[in-house]
Parts: structure tokens; C-alpha cells; sequence
């Protein structure tokens, strides 16, 4: 089954919604296929979606793909606005899937918080490549940010390209 096959081609902003939830139903899927494979309920080490392996093995410089997280989408991931998608970092499946280094700067903590004009988190972003479900790589920078009590990443530089081509 190709991946156009899997996610039916959507115009409507209406049906945007839709199309996200498949997205992540199709996520659900295979988490549920690797914990009936498995015999556990969770497992530490999700294996990716096959058209991620796909994608993965046509790159130059990728390797160990990773099903980072399943995750139902909410109103404020698909905000414009916004223009970001949170991923509370105690909802992870992989938590290893960032580089030492990329895990240092993001760990770093802002400067003053009195001075800076963002909340609690790194200032800094990271650049990673992030793979849709219908192989489009998506240049999009990763932070670090504390919303509530909880630390999450969130993907924010060219996050709504990634909602206009899906």
C-alpha cells in the first residue's frame, strides 16, 4: 500500500482535521501492531512506520528512524497562529532520538528570564529534518519550552509547511 493510498488527498481546510487525525491513527496503528508483535503493553522501542524505513533508506545521511511519538492532534497544533507542535517530552516513545550535541544546546537555559521575551526553556533551536507520511522532508526547527509544570519539545520554524502540504 503507498503512502497516497494511505492518506486520501484532502483540499478542504475543513478536512485538514480529518486528514491530521489519519495521521496519527495510522501512528496508532502501527504502535498496536509492534505491542500485539511483542506481547507488552508499551514498548521502550517503537519500531517506525514502513514508509519511514522507506524514506529513511533513500537518505544519504540517515540512520536509526525513530516513531518519536503518537500523538492526537489538538486545535492549537494546527493553529496558523501559533505555528507550533508541542511534544510533551513525558508522552516520548524514543527519547534518544536527538544527537549529544543537539541535546546539549537544547538543554542550555535561557538567559535571564527577567530579560528575555520568551518563557522558561532554550532559547536556542535546533535544525532537524522531519519526514511526513507522504516522504516530504520538512526543514523545521526544534526547541525546548516549559508550558505548565511540564517541558516539552516543540517543533516551531516551518511547522505550517508541514500542515499545508498535508
Amino acid at each position: 500500500m503507498s503512502s497516497k493510498e494511505s492518506i486520501p488527498m484532502v483540499k478542504s481546510d475543513d478536512n485538514k482535521f480529518w486528514k491530521l487525525d489519519m495521521l496519527a491513527e495510522l501512528s496508532k496503528k502501527v504502535l498496536v501492531e509492534k505491542e500485539s508483535a511483542s506481547g507488552t503493553e508499551k514498548s521502550s522501542t517503537t519500531a517506525p512506520p514502513k514508509w519511514l524505513m522507506k524514506v529513511m533508506m533513500k537518505e544519504k545521511n540517515a540512520h536509526d528512524p525513530k516513531l518519536i511519538i503518537k500523538k492526537r492532534l489538538h486545535a492549537s497544533d494546527l493553529s496558523k497562529v501559533q505555528s507550533r507542535l508541542s511534544m510533551p517530552i513525558n508522552q516520548l516513545l524514543s527519547s534518544d532520538f536527538l544527537t549529544d550535541e543537539k541535546t546539549t544546546i537544547l538543554h542550555e537555559p535561557a538567559p535571564d528570564p527577567v530579560k528575555s521575551t520568551r518563557k522558561k526553556g532554550s532559547k536556542k533551536g535546533v535544525s532537524v529534518v522531519l519526514v511526513d507520511p507522504l516522504s516530504k522532508r520538512h526543514e523545521v526547527e526544534l526547541r525546548r519550552w516549559k508550558m505548565g509544570e511540564n517541558w516539552n519539545y516543540v517543533v516551531v520554524g516551518g511547522w505550517n509547511n508541514v500542515i499545508d502540504s498535508n
